[in-house]
């Protein structure tokens, strides 16, 4: 991983942009999203920028770059044409230990701006690391395309009830699948409609019903040397896995498919022992994978319970 995405907090943005042509103006408006603590460094705006100035009461020092202006900021943006000011700039904030985003000049940048999908407050931050902005702006469009306008309501709704679903739910587990419910089912669907009212109505509704038991599922995957293979079955049950099995064989790159918070459990041998501690699980409730690499008999124990998939990459 060459960058490493992080989301700062927007109380704590303070940023210069140094320049004032159609690059800066871009910057102000992407910086507009999340802050008015914005700072512009030049001597000459174009049109655009001046209104944003104006329209926002941004901050001008009407001159162009010189040292000794960028100590009291958090983010500096070198956006003018000039690639020896910009190298000068982000020389400064070395030296300073400030951060810099130096525009087309990847190497001297500390950070990049990602490709932003805004359904505030969900955000989607995607990038390439610089390494192929048409392929970035294909993946921006698909995700688009499957993100409705309203799924930022979707977060908010479940900000506004993470309280009381938490008092009324009381383990992780319990309150993950209450949740999963609301956003795959009819709440969720009253919500991204704008039935605010009858989503809160129905979710009041479910959290006074009797909790149903979940059942315990093992979900076998039998895995090749490509992730790009599962098939989007195997890829649902990893994502609703509690408890992940895995052979020191089976590729890094498989595990990481599942859930983070998930409980990871690496087997050096496919036996009993494993098996045991498999079946004590799903007797709990529990959802449950393991990643094989390659075919194995399961015990009749667990086949003929019926709560067994059986999955193969590219199948």
């Amino acid at each position: 991983m060459k960058y490493f995405p992080i989301f700062i907090d927007q109380s704590k943005l303070n940023v210069i942009i140094i320049g004032g042509g159609s690059v800066a103006a871009r910057k102000v408006e992407l910086y507009l999203k999340a802050t008015q603590n914005i700072t512009v460094m030049a001597a000459a705006l174009t049109e655009r920028v001046q209104q944003l100035v104006k329209s926002n009461n941004i901050s001008h020092i009407a001159q162009n770059y010189q040292p000794g202006h960028l100590q009291p900021f958090t983010i500096v943006i070198a956006a003018t044409d000039d690639e020896a000011v910009n190298k000068a700039v982000a020389e400064e904030c070395q030296q300073l230990d400030k951060w810099v985003n130096v525009v087309d000049q990847p190497a001297i940048c500390d950070f990049i701006t990602p490709a932003i999908i805004d359904r505030d407050p969900m955000i989607v931050a995607l990038s390439s690391s610089g390494s192929s902005p048409l392929l970035l702006r294909q993946l921006k469009e698909q995700i688009e395309t499957r993100l409705p306008s309203g799924f930022g309501l979707l977060a908010e709704f479940s900000f506004h009830n993470r309280e009381r679903v938490q008092n009324a739910l009381n383990s992780v587990e319990q309150r993950r699948q209450f949740w999963q419910g609301v956003f795959d089912g009819e709440i969720g669907q009253a919500v991204l409609s704008g039935q605010n009212e009858r989503a809160q109505s129905l979710l009041e509704h479910q959290l006074n019903q009797p909790l149903a038991t979940q059942q315990g599922h093992l979900s076998v995957i039998e895995v090749n040397q490509s992730p790009d293979q599962l098939t989007l079955a195997s890829y649902q049950a990893m994502q609703s896995a509690e408890d992940v099995f895995y052979i020191k064989q089976v590729p890094l790159s498989f595990i990481e498919y599942a859930r983070r918070d998930a409980e990871k459990h690496e087997v050096t041998e496919i036996g009993t022992a494993m098996f045991d501690a498999i079946k004590q699980l799903m007797n709990e409730g529990s959802q449950v994978i393991l990643l094989l690499d390659k075919h194995y008999d399961l015990p009749q124990s667990l086949t003929n319970s019926g709560a067994v998939s059986v999955y193969r990459s590219g199948h």
